[in-house]
């Protein structure tokens, strides 16, 4: 029997709207205690493209307060609006509403600096954003990694500021107020997100250096929401009749699995799947090295991937590793989509969104797969970060 497969490729929308799903947002308040705001889950409510349901609200203590290293207690910049920067802390990469740089870096205070590098000074010591990155983790909060990510990504947004705003209110001895949004896969959300906030949560003012520009930050709040779902709000208006929809974000370790009924998520499929490209990158490159002793560079495997007429040129690309590349895909694919059928999710009859950068690497193997039966693949890299902003606007600004 022939199968039928669907394909509509669409672009973020940052300005749809919809029914919230039951989140967990954890702020800090501008006094002493840190509260934990708990988004109890909500009753079924009908969305539509003009009205944003919101849940129930709940709050609870947090007692035990994480001080950071560098961050010296000061009052806060009331004159200054606090800023909302979102960011998606991917294993592969950093997402920002505006960027996007490698989740790696070196100290480089002994290296010289070649102009074209983006360097961090914080906490004395210099950093540069690398290629190489970071060793893959669910807990991000095991060393001081993603919070020196999230500088960059913090000093890069604020530099997109045309009137460097910023440098003038720092100029005047203050510092710009910072309500960071961030967020977690649904299968490690509700076990990580309070270590998450806390690592995220750090008092007082900090002082750090990017490209050489001076920037003095108070990080006020910090809300924790689910990626996958973050990066489905931005599509509200193209899934909005879908009774059914299903939610895979394929990243660089993570495949994150979520199913929607009528734009509320189905607690029972929420999981996590220690499967985004970078196994099928391994894969490949242990193939390539028991065959050729070297290992093929990533740049020519996405580029493959991707049908770059570059690395399907025979003359730069060998035709035996062209033909491996391809072949391990398809079954990289064939095993992930069976494995996310197990999870739950009906691809072969509900509608089907895949986000992500790996989504995209393999597009063309889920469609000749025939297995998802009504595929959207979202474009922007940037899905998750936006829709945490989304989400935050839902809540506050309603």
């Amino acid at each position: 029997m022939s199968k039928t497969t669907t394909v509509t490729t669409v672009t973020a929308d940052k300005a749809a709207t919809g029914a919230d799903m039951a989140i967990t947002a954890i702020s800090e308040n501008t006094a002493a205690e840190k509260e934990v705001v708990t988004t109890a889950t909500a009753e079924a409510t009908t969305a539509t493209a003009e009205t944003t349901t919101m849940a129930t609200v709940t709050t609870a203590t947090v007692t035990t307060p994480v001080e950071a290293a560098t961050a010296t207690p000061a009052p806060a910049s009331p004159n200054s609006p606090p800023r909302l920067i979102a960011i998606d802390h991917g294993n592969a990469n950093i997402k920002t509403k505006n960027h996007v740089f490698p989740s790696g870096y070196i100290e480089c205070g002994h290296l010289p600096n070649l102009g074209s590098q983006d360097i961090l000074l914080y906490n004395g010591k210099e950093y540069a954003l690398s290629s190489k990155r970071m060793t893959q983790r669910s807990n991000k909060t095991k060393d001081e990694g993603h919070f020196i990510l999230t500088l960059f990504a913090i000093g890069k947004e604020l530099m997109m500021d045309k009137d460097k705003s910023f440098a003038v209110l720092q100029a005047h001895g203050g510092a710009v107020r910072i309500k960071l949004a961030a967020g977690l896969p649904p299968g490690y959300f509700k076990e990580g997100m309070k270590d998450f906030y806390q690592y995220l949560n750090r008092k007082g003012q900090i002082e750090f250096k990017l490209n050489n520009m001076r920037f003095c930050i108070e990080i006020e709040e910090v809300y924790i929401y689910p990626q996958a779902y973050a990066a489905a709000r931005t599509l509200y208006k193209e899934l909005k009749d879908a009774v059914y929809v299903n939610v895979v974000d394929i990243g660089g370790y993570t495949v994150d699995c979520l199913r929607l009924e009528n734009f509320n998520p189905d607690v029972d499929v929420l999981v996590s799947l220690p499967k985004g490209v970078d196994t099928l990158f391994a894969g490949i490159n242990n193939k390539i090295m028991a065959k050729m002793d070297k290992e093929i560079k990533d740049a020519v495997i996405e580029g493959v991937l991707l049908k770059d007429a570059k690395f399907l040129n025979t003359a730069n690309t060998a035709p035996d590793r062209i033909m491996l590349i391809q072949e391990e895909a398809k079954a990289y694919t064939h095993d992930l989509l069976l494995k996310i059928s197990r999870t739950g999710l009906d691809l072969a009859k509900d509608t089907t969104v895949f986000i992500g950068g790996g989504a995209l690497l393999i597009k063309d193997y889920i469609l000749e797969s025939g297995m998802a039966g009504k595929a959207i693949f979202a474009d922007s890299v940037h899905a998750n970060a936006l829709g945490y902003e989304m989400i935050y606007e839902a809540q506050f600004k309603g």
